[in-house]
């Protein structure tokens, strides 16, 4: 009894003899692991474990840098190639082109075309590719470090492709992204017009528009308007927002005139007009109730 009872109690003995060994083997290997992982961590350049550290020291991961939306090395390479041949086709073309008064280019716009950048930021279900923001980004760092006047163009494309995605009818976007992204349909857009720009119709005449807009860009190379202007309706003026078409204008006495061009040094195919609106008819279907003040 004496003997079994010696061997009942060196059990737990030797029990905890085990797990002080098995825990001082595993420290041993979680310490080993944490080696290996800090080991494999010092080879990796200080640039590409953390962007403070390597801003600090002056080292940068120049992709991730420069396209801090990327998640896949894939994405990076195929946008710095697209951006990459859309920069040197400009390069090659802007110094030899010959420019004519207040119009861009036919061979910046074949460049334009040929690189499909009117159709980037037009939707897929509309014809265009349907770029994704951090897409169009590299586009506009692309062409606005090299001319003014070819990123206004494609700014006001910008602008028109999401006032009417976002505030147009079914048959506004049927009738005019499609243009906007085969290069048909040059936009500029109107705010802040003169204060007493308006809409307005005698009984049972059609809707007017009578307004004016000093300084803007580039207004001879657009055939598409988007106009926010005043309508009035009994004592009170409401801002309305009209998409007008110059080419669709018939009416004899109604006119879109670009005129007194500004003369400017120093800019590059980039001119300033004043656009005159002079009684030009307005319907339903081509409005949109603007609900800001602008």
């Amino acid at each position: 009894m004496f003997r079994v009872n010696s061997v009942l109690q060196s059990i737990p003995k030797i029990f905890n003899s085990f797990i002080r060994r098995a825990s001082v083997n595993r420290g041993l290997d979680e310490k080993s692991e944490k080696n290996e992982i800090d080991q494999i961590t010092e080879m990796v350049p200080i640039e590409k474990r953390s962007l403070s550290c390597g801003a600090m020291l002056n080292k940068f991961e120049k992709d991730f840098m420069i396209f801090p939306e990327y998640l896949e090395l894939a994405e990076i390479v195929n946008i710095k190639s697209y951006v990459g041949k859309l920069g040197d086709d400009l390069d090659k073309t802007i110094p030899h082109v010959k420019t004519s008064p207040g119009l861009m280019p036919s061979e910046i716009v074949d460049v334009l075309m040929k690189n499909g950048i009117f159709g980037a930021i037009i939707p897929k279900d509309f014809g265009g590719v349907g770029f994704q923001q951090k897409d169009v980004l590299q586009l506009v760092e692309c062409i606005s470090s090299r001319d003014l006047s070819i990123f206004t163009m494609f700014n006001n494309l910008m602008t028109c492709s999401n006032i009417i995605l976002q505030f147009g009818t079914i048959k506004q976007k049927d009738d005019y992204l499609p243009g906007l992204e085969n290069g048909d349909l040059q936009f500029v857009g109107k705010r802040k017009l003169n204060p007493s720009s308006q809409v307005s119709s005698a009984p049972g005449q059609p809707q007017r528009l009578n307004a004016y807009k000093v300084n803007v860009v580039n207004a001879v190379d657009a055939n598409l308007f988007i106009v926010f202007a005043n309508k009035r309706i009994g004592d009170e003026n409401f801002p309305t927002c009209y998409i007008l078409e110059k080419d669709s204008i018939k009416d004899p006495n109604a006119s879109i005139t670009i005129k007194n061009k500004l003369m400017t040094s120093g800019l590059q195919k980039c001119n300033f007009y004043e656009v005159v609106f002079n009684n030009v008819p307005v319907d339903d279907w081509g409005k949109r109730k603007c609900w800001s003040n602008g």
